[in-house]
């Protein structure tokens, strides 16, 4: 109801300014200069030039209700609204406020927020009692008999999901070396089956058209993850790099030797000896 009302508030204006603004005045302009042998048309002219806000009026509706709706929605937009996003940013402040004053351990024993820490308290102990008996009522569900049937079911489809991924996997990776299972194709469709009965070339064309995707295809996700092994490569030589030269610098800076031993210490027999004190 109130996105109709200030619809039809910004429409109104509008349509003024249109018709009566623009429109009025230049169909006046026009007829009060109609003259010569072409004065009856400008009159017409001039007679439409002022009634065609009317026709546009639908045009003018539905612009003021989209303008009208992009700017509300971005003013009350809650991550890009100037209202929201302050609003929210004095609502967290607020509750910042709030929670320090009830953590307040120095609290005065006549000081009104201790009535409001009394109240928040019932309301967290509430919660927790709440999550404690829902927990409660879950722990005497699994206790029965219809639950370990339902967890049995649960956890054979877990394990029958594992399955079908483990599957999945080696089907890609034989894919990888040049295999193609069978059993992703669907079955050929009735057009399919009856020209290969009828057209020994139509067969030929339709095999070797198949084996040729299937090519294609080992070969895009073999190139793929020879790319793959290849960045792996790279990352393992510069990590191997690293740890060669952490090595040398180990050898070479008992202070760091000691950094990166860090707090405890053994003797030379491997035995916990102590920690460093903070």
């Amino acid at each position: 109801m109130a996105r109709f009302i200030l619809n039809n508030a910004s429409i109104f204006p509008a349509f003024s300014v249109v018709f009566e603004g623009g429109a009025q005045l230049a169909g006046i302009l026009i007829i009060q200069n109609a003259s010569g042998p072409n004065g009856a048309i400008m009159h017409v002219l001039g007679m439409l030039v002022q009634i065609i806000p009317l026709a546009i009026t639908p045009l003018i509706m539905k612009f003021s209700g989209g303008v009208l709706g992009k700017f509300a929605g971005f003013v009350n937009d809650k991550n890009k609204g100037w209202y929201d996003r302050t609003k929210n940013w004095s609502k967290g402040r607020r509750e910042i406020i709030r929670n320090k004053k009830l953590a307040n351990p120095n609290m005065a024993r006549f000081n009104p927020n201790r009535l409001r820490r009394w109240t928040d308290h019932n309301g967290r102990a509430l919660k927790k009692e709440l999550e404690t008996s829902q927990k409660n009522a879950e722990n005497s569900f699994r206790d029965t008999a219809r639950y370990k049937r339902l967890d049995m079911s649960a956890r054979q489809a877990t394990r029958r999901a594992d399955l079908l991924s483990e599957q999945d996997s080696n089907r890609y990776l034989e894919a990888t070396q040049g295999y193609m299972a069978d059993d992703i194709y669907d079955k050929r469709p009735h057009y399919d089956r009856a020209l290969r009965a009828v057209s020994a070339k139509y067969s030929t064309w339709r095999d070797a058209k198949s084996y040729q995707q299937q090519a294609q295809f080992m070969s895009d996700i073999k190139d793929l993850e020879t790319e793959i092994a290849t960045a792996g490569l790279i990352k393992n030589n510069a990590q191997r790099q690293q740890h060669s030269e952490f090595a040398e610098q180990l050898i070479n800076s008992k202070e760091l030797r000691e950094k990166a031993g860090g707090h405890v210490f053994t003797d030379e027999n491997g035995n916990l000896i102590g920690a460093m004190p903070l």
